[in-house]
């Protein structure tokens, strides 16, 4: 009797439907346990090399940072390679910018006042996307606005064929202006974090938070080589 109503396709029908949700359900509690364990296990830039505003990613992704040498405020000419030795904080904004650029420069200059006497060991940098905008007054109005502390930074500008292959390099994208067009410029909104080897070892897209930065950095800046 069992027999043949097992041959029945109303019977084997649903209980082969029965089966395979619950097969699903178990992978997916597999794969979801094995990605919460990931997750937790990557707390340390020697664990995760890679990390957004928000979380850590496991993938390593070291680069070499593209090389630079660019006017600060001062007019002095500063080079990532003369920077060795330090952790770069490096951010891309424009002097003018009223919405995100003050934002991400304040993260900065509070992560670095997050890492204390570590912050000596630290510099901040900002390569300009607004160059024909940058005057010396909205420059250190700028600087003033967001805080920069005792240790000073660097906000680099040069005509924009000159940044235009740094912005490239970075993966920042800065569209050409459009002449009598007002308003903020475009841009990508990120944060780029420099070893002292002259390496990115993080790259935070905005909006981010700036204990998570001063964990990548004081990472950086007290793992045994």
């Amino acid at each position: 009797m069992m027999s043949r109503n097992f041959r029945n396709p109303r019977v084997w029908l649903p209980l082969c439907g029965v089966v395979a949700i619950v097969l699903a359900a178990s992978i997916f509690v597999i794969l979801r346990a094995g990605s919460g364990s990931n997750a937790r296990a990557a707390t340390t830039l020697s664990e995760s090399t890679w990390f957004t505003g928000t979380q850590w990613q496991t993938e390593p992704r070291i680069f070499r940072a593209p090389t630079f040498t660019l006017p600060d405020q001062s007019g002095r000419p500063i080079s990532l390679r003369g920077l060795r030795g330090k952790v770069v904080l490096l951010t891309f904004t424009s002097s003018v910018c009223k919405g995100q650029c003050p934002l991400i420069g304040r993260a900065a200059a509070a992560a670095e006042r997050m890492l204390g006497p570590l912050a000596s060991r630290t510099v901040l940098a900002n390569i300009s996307v607004d160059p024909e905008a940058d005057a010396p007054s909205s420059v250190a109005h700028f600087i003033q606005t967001i805080g920069w502390n005792q240790y000073g930074g660097y906000y680099l500008s040069a005509p924009r064929p000159r940044l235009r292959p740094i912005w490239r390099a970075y993966g920042i994208y800065v569209p050409t202006p459009r002449p009598g067009k007002g308003g903020d410029p475009i841009h990508t909104a990120a944060l780029a974090l420099i070893d002292q080897a002259g390496n990115v070892r993080g790259f935070f897209s905005y909006p981010f938070r700036a204990q998570f930065i001063a964990r990548g950095a004081r990472d950086l800046l007290t793992r045994r080589a």
